[in-house]
């Protein structure tokens, strides 16, 4: 269910939104700052701390796509990784 959940997310993030006349954008990116900071440090936490290798994959998946986002928009996530530091 949560890799379910990861993957459903990651297709909603990715769909195009068109605002404005000719300008598309992908959803997370059109969201506001506060809240796709929120969404991404959950995502990211989640990430950490998830124990299952599937679901661990399916978020990173999810991940990426977001690092994707802000790299093609241009839009800075506000910190280099924004991951807090781990040993595994």
């Amino acid at each position: 269910m949560r890799s379910f959940a990861a993957v459903i997310f990651r297709r909603i993030a990715s769909k195009t939104r068109k605002i404005g006349a000719s300008d598309n954008v992908d959803m997370f990116i059109s969201l506001d700052k506060e809240h796709s900071t929120i969404i991404r440090g959950k995502l990211l936490e989640t990430l950490v701390t998830e124990s299952d290798k599937a679901v661990r994959n399916k978020i990173s998946d999810a991940v990426a796509e977001l690092a994707r986002q802000y790299y093609d928009s241009s839009a800075s996530p506000g910190v280099t990784c924004g991951c807090p530091a781990t040993r595994h």
